[in-house]
């Protein structure tokens, strides 16, 4: 399932007892942290969110292969929980040296 929200689009990997709100998920979210990572987990206990992100770096602490052994050993036995996978969007400008001097040429055309 595909979830879209002000901080990107997401893919729903895992929902385990329903546990996906995304008011409580764009509450708890900083962009400023959080878009780094592919994946991110969101555990509930006591009705509270914690979000844990995950990269693709094999040699990171945060490898998402590490999931799993982070909901068995760091979240409330029994939680609710969720896996979110970030899609990339395509329509997004990449920030590169050949992007800026297409829209620079873009601009020129125009005036």
């Amino acid at each position: 399932m595909i979830i879209e929200t002000k901080f990107g689009n997401f893919e729903l990997l895992k929902n385990e007892r329903d546990a996906f709100d995304i008011v409580k998920f764009e509450a708890r979210y900083l962009p400023e942290y959080f878009d780094k990572y592919t994946y991110l987990v969101g555990d509930i206990a006591d009705d509270i969110l914690r979000l844990k992100g995950f990269s693709l770096d094999s040699k990171s602490a945060n490898y998402f292969h590490y999931i799993p052994e982070y909901i068995t050993e760091s979240c409330a036995y029994n939680c609710k929980y969720y896996v979110l996978k970030r899609i990339k969007n395509n329509n997004q400008p990449q920030n590169n040296k050949n992007n800026k001097n297409n829209n620079k040429k873009r601009v020129e055309d125009n005036e």
